[in-house]
């Protein structure tokens, strides 16, 4: 009976180590064939298959003392020419590599990680491979330390700087310390959400200054639709409305984009339509189309589009 209750002491606490200290490997492969392409004034009718996802990555987390979690993330594109690639061509080979803590606090996290400016405006972010290619990056950055507070019945703040005082993510800052930061706030409830950001970057004698939000609704089960801003100070202004609509396995998605930069010879619509169809929860396959309408005598139209398929791990 006692080695029994030893054995069974030891089992319980065998189990509650691996419930404390989680690591999960992840990834995504995904390809497509373009089909139709015209850009710049070519066209370009040939196929052409384009990797469209390939990554992989490990995250985890581990209980600590007081209701503290600890929590880290590495993920890494592959490249035609290897897992890193030609770093001259290739600099974003290391998409995640942050470490955090978690608690009552809020959470804080240290390295490179998506910026806050991203957070709050990639709601409408439905498309593989076309439409909202523009957008007021980075996306991610390196350096970071991120500041989001606890959840407030569905409201969160919160701010993030660079420290990059050799001025290697930063490169046309002259800062020794602090060389972009950004304030954002979130809501994200019953299907809403809502995120606002402002973020600042020091490029040598002035800091550029952007705006940007989304607002939207997702019904898992039916719909998404939502709306999007974002704007440089004292130059361009960008609009998108976008939505999809679920039915079974089947996800039909439609988008529209409007840069406005106030007359400058590149203002722009953007339009675009999608389709997914689900193998499983993990595969799917899908068919997009974008038109790009500049409004400035004299330029192109541009126009793509892609067959692909993608498998998630």
């Amino acid at each position: 009976m006692k080695k029994s209750l030893i054995a069974l002491s030891v089992l319980a606490g065998v189990v509650g180590i691996a419930h404390a200290n989680e690591t999960t490997l992840y990834g995504s492969m995904a390809h497509s064939v373009v089909v139709a392409k015209k850009d710049n004034g070519s066209s370009k009718n040939n196929l052409d298959l384009d990797r469209s996802v390939a990554r992989f990555g490990i995250r985890g987390n581990e209980d600590l003392s007081s209701g503290l979690q600890a929590f880290y993330r590495f993920e890494f594109d592959v490249t035609d020419d290897g897992i890193y690639g030609d770093a001259s061509q290739n600099k974003g080979a290391t998409r995640f590599a942050y470490l955090g803590l978690k608690g009552d606090f809020g959470t804080v996290t240290l390295g490179r990680q998506n910026t806050l400016f991203k957070e709050a405006t990639s709601f409408n972010d439905n498309f593989q491979d076309v439409y909202f290619k523009y957008h007021h990056g980075p996306n991610r950055l390196s350096k970071v330390i991120s500041y989001v507070s606890p959840d407030m019945s569905g409201f969160t703040i919160g701010a993030s700087a660079v420290l990059d005082g050799d001025n290697s993510v930063m490169k046309n800052s002259d800062s020794k310390g602090i060389d972009a930061w950004e304030a954002a706030a979130f809501y994200k409830a019953n299907g809403i959400f809502a995120g606002a950001a402002y973020q600042s970057r020091d490029i040598g004698k002035k800091t550029e200054k952007y705006y940007g939000g989304s607002i939207g609704y997702k019904d898992d089960s039916t719909f998404k639709v939502g709306l999007g801003y974002e704007k440089q100070d004292k130059a361009d202004s960008y609009y998108n409305l976008a939505g999809e609509y679920y039915l079974g396995d089947n996800t039909f998605r439609a988008g529209f984009g409007y840069k406005d930069n106030k007359g400058k010879n590149d203002d722009w619509f953007e339009y675009a339509l999608g389709y997914q169809y689900n193998l499983s929860k993990r595969t799917y396959t899908w068919v997009e189309g974008s038109y790009y309408d500049p409004r400035a005598k004299g330029k192109d139209e541009n126009y793509k589009v892609v067959v692909g398929v993608r498998h998630d791990f």
